[in-house]
């Protein structure tokens, strides 16, 4: 194995077996030191291609814009006009909903080709379909990068935090949301202990973070966390069998099957809402949060500086 991006150690001990596609064979192996773990071996270009099939892209578009439109508003008090990147922004209805509401320029980068062709064609979105560390965005140039749900999927996570920090401004906010490797693994141990067998991936993590290990990778990309909190309680009790899961919990733990469609056929337009609900949807999410790496937690949301 190489060394542990996040401290640099070598010794890593297996967690439990696990697999990237139904049938492959591969490990999550902890870092002794940092406790940062990861699956191994790592998927190839062509087996992540696989598994982020254009089914995988399957978002709501009113609930996404509807989002957005919750976000403008806190870019508001931030400033008037700035530059926001969303880094994994699949089909870009998130970007929409905040380019729609306020005159902030959106950006976005999503690796998927046919999910970001997407976006620039149906809503003429500025969409990159590269990795961040390619995009070649100027230095400092954003005033507001986000990063949600996104670092645990790449394969490597140095990489993106470093090319964040030197694309944001000085006096911008990087703002990422990682689950919490505890939790985030826990299922898949769980599973191969009741039931004998590989767990399959549910998300296509490859990374599953401590609060050490994602306090020395931002360190390490010259990054300072200004804040942190802890967010799904509830649904880190339910994977932690403290709380009353669904019946057909190990479900997720089998593999997924690819879905062979467009993203057109993928895309669900959602209900129009008024916009007092995601008012309520989305600010009723602070009151579930809690400072710091909150151990009971299924997320943790940083607001990093650099």
């Amino acid at each position: 194995m190489k060394p542990c991006p996040a401290c640099g150690g070598k010794d890593f001990k297996e967690h439990c077996p696990s697999s990237f596609l139904k049938n492959d064979k591969r490990w999550i192996m902890e870092c002794t030191h940092c406790r940062f773990s990861i699956l191994w071996p790592l998927p190839s270009a062509k087996e992540l291609n696989t598994f982020y099939s254009q089914g995988y892209y399957d978002f709501n578009r009113a609930s996404e814009e509807g989002k957005g439109w919750y976000w403008s508003r806190l870019l508001k008090r931030i400033k008037d006009k700035g530059r926001f990147l969303d880094v994994g922004c699949a089909t870009g209805f998130f970007i929409n909903g905040i380019r729609q509401n306020c005159d902030w320029e959106v950006f976005g980068l999503e690796t998927g080709s046919g999910a970001a062709a997407y976006a620039r064609k149906e809503m003429g979105l500025k969409v990159k379909d590269v990795p961040l560390e390619k995009a070649k965005y100027p230095r400092n140039y954003f005033d507001f990068i986000h990063i949600n749900n996104v670092l645990e999927h790449v394969p490597d996570p140095p990489k993106v935090l470093a090319e964040a920090a030197k694309i944001l401004k000085p006096g911008g906010i990087l703002y990422m949301a990682v689950p919490n490797g505890r939790t985030d693994r826990y299922g898949y141990w769980d599973f191969h202990q009741k039931f004998k067998q590989r767990a399959a991936s549910m998300d296509g993590h490859l990374s599953f973070f401590s609060p050490l290990s994602l306090s020395l990778l931002a360190g390490k990309a010259g990054l300072k966390i200004e804040k942190v909190y802890g967010c799904g309680p509830k649904r880190a009790l339910k994977v932690l069998g403290y709380w009353p899961r669904k019946k057909d919990w190990m479900r997720a733990y089998q593999g997924r099957e690819a879905k062979v469609q467009t993203v057109e056929e993928a895309v669900n337009p959602g209900k129009s809402r008024p916009k007092l609900y995601y008012l309520y949807k989305h600010g009723s999410e602070n009151l579930f949060r809690f400072p710091g790496f909150f151990k009971w937690s299924y997320d943790f949301n940083l607001y990093l500086t650099k």
